[in-house]
């Protein structure tokens, strides 16, 4: 079935007309289409840049491809439609407190390192982002970090590394979509997108409460999502 979404289609920042036709985007009207939204605000399906769907919750790796999928499902369902496993996270680096505390009997030099790494490292984001290096929105999900986690992430580099609302979108939406090749919602592009009741720009907490979630030109089932 072709769907149609209608809404303010970002970063274009206008009102925009799409169908949804198999798992492809395009922008001529297609008769008999189903209307799945109307309003809102549309961004690209969100990325999770470092996510270990491998990796069982405690640690342990998977036991069977179901525990994977179920993983992901938890992801998908927060609005995360295309995951890369590597690279350093904020929410992975806030651990490093708790590693540090165990550590700090025995091992106080190790211990003191993790801290440091923890306390300085909104500062070395944010003095990577003024230098134009390329940053993208990732997690660590798997093992102590729970997945679903992506729009945390997102907060966290405004609020506490000082990334503008925008540049914080671009890396873990239509930028970091486009550094891993896939299209963005224009012609021929894949139909996977997020909708929000509320603009993110204004304020990205909009993120945790997608209104409606469409992966491969499938609606993803509100049962299903957060």
């Amino acid at each position: 079935m072709t769907l149609h979404v209608r809404g303010v289609v970002l970063p274009d920042d206008e009102v925009r007309d799409l169908w949804l036709v198999g798992d492809r985007v395009t922008c001529s009207p297609v008769p008999g289409a189903q209307t799945v939204a109307d309003g809102g605000f549309v961004l690209p399906g969100l990325v999770d840049a470092h996510c270990h769907i491998g990796i069982a919750p405690g640690g342990a790796p998977i036991g069977a491809l179901d525990e994977a999928r179920a993983l992901a499902a938890v992801d998908r369902d927060a609005g995360v439609l295309a995951i890369r496993d590597a690279g350093p996270t904020m929410i992975n680096v806030e651990t490093f407190g708790g590693i540090a505390a165990r550590a700090q009997d025995k091992f106080p030099g190790y211990g003191s390192h993790m801290l440091a790494l923890r306390d300085r490292l909104p500062r070395v984001v944010a003095a990577a982002h003024e230098a134009g290096v390329p940053i993208y929105v990732g997690s660590d999900a798997g093992g102590g970090i729970d997945h679903g986690m992506a729009a945390r992430e997102m907060l966290r580099l405004h609020e506490r590394a000082g990334l503008p609302v925008l540049d914080v979108l671009r890396a873990g939406s239509w930028g970091a979509r486009e550094w891993l090749g896939f299209p963005g919602l224009v012609e021929g592009g894949l139909a996977d997108l997020v909708v929000y009741p509320e603009d993110p720009r204004r304020d990205l907490r909009v993120l945790a409460a997608p209104s409606l979630i469409v992966l491969r030109g499938r609606v993803v089932p509100r049962a299903a999502s957060i």
